[in-house]
């Protein structure tokens, strides 16, 4: 189920407490998004791996995530992984790296666009690789929350906290 409101919880990790916040990735939101981005060690960025229309919306957030200028370091966690017919995380990488050059291409267009940082590389078709030299670290992970196969999630938190 998807969230609708922000939700935030304080977690216990090595005997330091930690603040989690639950952000909906719906447009309402993403002043929020981007307003905790420089106070946040890292973002955990939830994908339907059932709805590929979804990862339009998912790459539109990561675009914006990106062109702030904001180094941090980013999960893709692609969700439901146990389902039949999700996509494998591969293909969902493909697919938000091609939506994403395609922000790219629209919004250079857009002079309204308040995204003040060029997002990967310019001249380059975008890959995730790119952004890595820019001080941002994107990696993927998949699995399934109602199944409890987060592992990935863990060991992103426990990484990105123990730095």
């Amino acid at each position: 189920m998807s969230s609708i409101k922000v939700n935030k919880s304080n977690i216990l990790i090595k005997g330091k407490t930690y603040t989690l916040l639950d952000i909906p990735g719906h447009t309402y939101y993403q002043e929020a998004i981007l307003e905790h981005l420089g106070s946040c060690k890292g973002v955990v960025l939830l994908v339907d791996s059932t709805d590929k229309p979804s990862f339009k919306r998912a790459a539109e957030i990561l675009y914006e995530i990106l062109g702030s200028g904001q180094p941090t370091n980013i999960l893709v966690f692609c969700n439901k992984q146990d389902q039949q017919f999700a996509k494998k995380t591969l293909i969902i990488e493909s697919d938000l790296s091609t939506e994403i050059e395609r922000l790219r291409q629209t919004k250079h267009l857009d002079l309204t666009d308040e995204v003040k940082k060029i997002v990967g590389k310019e001249g380059e078709r975008f890959d995730f690789s790119q952004i890595q030299e820019q001080g941002t670290n994107v990696q993927f992970g998949e699995g399934s929350l109602v199944g409890r196969q987060f592992d990935s999630v863990n060991k992103f938190i426990e990484k990105v906290l123990s730095n």
